[in-house]
């Protein structure tokens, strides 16, 4: 028997199904992720589910002082020319990323803003606060109900929140072992 989901959860696949309703398919996707265990782990998720739905696309992860909003960032991530962009795990700011691509930020830090056009699914002020990737697997559970990826997100809630993390998804993945 599965547990309950919550309602948090409920809201993170709506927005998540929202976003890509107004997507285009036919270009491919962009995911750029923080280079930690949380936004590495989001990437990976977020990265396997929409491939294995058919999806084309690339991840990138920044390097080290990097983020987002860097021109640098914004030129690579740009020359791929993508039909929507996924930005995982940074501290949602109102600069512009990529004028005229549906942009969707799912983050678990204080956001500060939010891109104009972007959708930002958020975890901040929760309790407990779900971690970037955790998150990022439940949006997943929509394309992939049977999703293997949940060990992933586990990952992601002991590189942020430790062993003590209080969530289902530790638990069970750490029982598994």
């Amino acid at each position: 028997m599965g547990r309950a989901v919550t309602s948090l959860e409920e809201s993170v696949r709506a927005g998540f199904a929202a976003f890509l309703a107004a997507v285009n398919r036919e270009r491919p996707f962009a995911v750029l992720c923080q280079n930690d265990v949380d936004g590495l782990s989001a990437g990976a998720i977020l990265t396997r589910t929409l491939r294995g739905a058919g999806w084309d696309g690339v991840v990138q992860s920044t390097g080290k002082g990097e983020n987002p909003w860097s021109p640098a960032v914004l030129e690579q991530v740009g020359a791929v020319r993508p039909g929507c962009l996924f930005v995982l795990d940074f501290s949602p700011r109102p600069g512009s990323l990529l004028p005229g691509v549906p942009t969707l930020l799912i983050d678990h830090h204080r956001p500060e803003g939010v891109p104009p056009g972007a959708v930002l699914i958020t975890g901040y002020g929760e309790d407990p606060t779900p971690t970037s990737g955790l998150m990022t697997y439940w949006a997943s559970l929509l394309l992939d109900s049977s999703s293997t990826l949940r060990w992933i997100a586990a990952l992601s809630l002991l590189g942020d929140l430790g062993d003590k993390a209080p969530f289902p998804e530790l638990e069970e993945e750490i029982g598994l072992y």
